[in-house]
């Protein structure tokens, strides 16, 4: 059985124990803990990729109705100065 360094722990009066060593199955439920405190961090950081990536999602939704609405713009805009060149046209022939 390993035998890991000294770890202080309390003892049954509160007092600090020293000297204690950690076997394979304490050693091993550490480095489970480590790993579930991990497992817990990259689920909080994958949440908030995903809450950002939803916010950019809605952005480029947004970004996208703006450029049809320019789309919009500019094809009433050039319909309009083509009424304008026909009424321009009626207004020199009369």
């Amino acid at each position: 059985m390993a035998v890991a360094p000294a770890r202080y722990s309390d003892d049954a009066h509160g007092g600090p124990v020293r000297n204690q060593t950690l076997g394979t199955e304490d050693i091993l439920m550490e480095l489970l803990a480590g790993f579930r405190s991990i497992a817990g961090r990259f689920d909080l950081l994958t949440s908030k990729l995903d809450s950002m990536d939803s916010r950019l999602g809605k952005q480029q939704t947004r970004l996208e109705g703006v450029e049809g609405r320019i789309f919009a713009i500019e094809y009433d805009t050039a319909t309009l100065r083509k009424r304008l060149k026909k009424v321009e046209w009626r207004l020199k022939t009369v």
